[in-house]
């Protein structure tokens, strides 16, 4: 599926027909869209609202999470060939990443090479950027990408002599773009360290909000019995369901 975001660059994120359901693959992730009950000709995004529209094979993914009419233009491409599974058993390679000139924010860059396939994520004080998947061709072209059905990343460079990243320009969807670059770091460096952190206050905890059934909810860790997580989420995150999906598997496998 080709995401069209100006006249020069595209996302193409690889993905394959069952039946009337469109899967598409970040990597090692599988996103499933059904077919619309509302629209037709459309697939809706799972969790996030949003929907794939293809007529002819040719349409526009609606974002419906960002105000007004968001669009972005897509194109199946059908292929006939199936590449053969890529081996990752390379060295991870790593780079500290910079973004925007004024008032810079910073990532590590974490990638593995398959020929020239490369897959890895980038990591933040805040959170990461999730599956991300591309080409780090022999010149040095790096192109990175992934649609997580809230969001459309698309980071390409170029590697200097020195392995650096340089010319980079990171775009999500088509209504924000913004250079970053990248120094060549060991893999075991651990760039992000002097990140905030949280501290441990003792003090007691309590929230209070209202469900989404319009009900008051009242908490305080005094009534706690045993170890409780708070997690706070954002229903437009990927992340957060990420999260969510992995405390679920951690209490199932400790209901203490």
């Amino acid at each position: 599926l080709i995401f069209q975001l100006n006249d020069t660059d595209s996302v193409a994120i690889p993905g394959y027909w069952y039946a009337d359901t469109l899967v598409l693959n970040n990597a090692d992730e599988s996103l499933t869209l059904i077919p619309s009950d509302t629209i037709d000709n459309a697939w809706s995004v799972p969790v996030f609202d949003g929907s794939i529209s293809l007529i002819n094979d040719t349409g526009h993914w609606k974002d419906n999470l960002r105000s007004g009419d968001y669009k972005v233009p897509v194109q199946w491409k059908p292929q006939q060939t199936q590449e053969a599974a890529p081996d990752w058993s390379n060295d991870t390679l790593s780079w500290l990443l910079s973004f925007g000139e004024q008032d810079p924010w910073f990532g590590q860059l974490y990638l593995q090479q398959a020929g020239t396939l490369c897959r890895g994520s980038i990591a933040t004080p805040t959170g990461d950027f999730r599956y991300l998947h591309g080409n780090l061709n022999e010149s040095g072209a790096m192109r990175l990408q992934t649609f997580d059905g809230a969001h459309l990343f698309y980071f390409k460079g170029s590697l200097s002599a020195q392995g650096d990243i340089v010319d980079g320009v990171f775009l999500s969807g088509n209504h924000y773009s913004t250079p970053f670059s990248g120094t060549r770091i060991s893999s075991s460096d651990n760039g992000l360290a002097e990140a905030p952190k949280a501290q441990w206050t003792g003090l007691p905890l309590a929230y209070s909000g209202v469900s989404i059934d319009g009900d008051s909810v009242h908490w305080t860790a005094k009534s706690a019995k045993g170890v409780h997580v708070l997690s706070v989420m954002g229903s437009w995150c990927p992340n957060c369901m990420d999260e969510h999906r992995l405390l679920l598997n951690l209490s199932a496998r400790h209901p203490e």
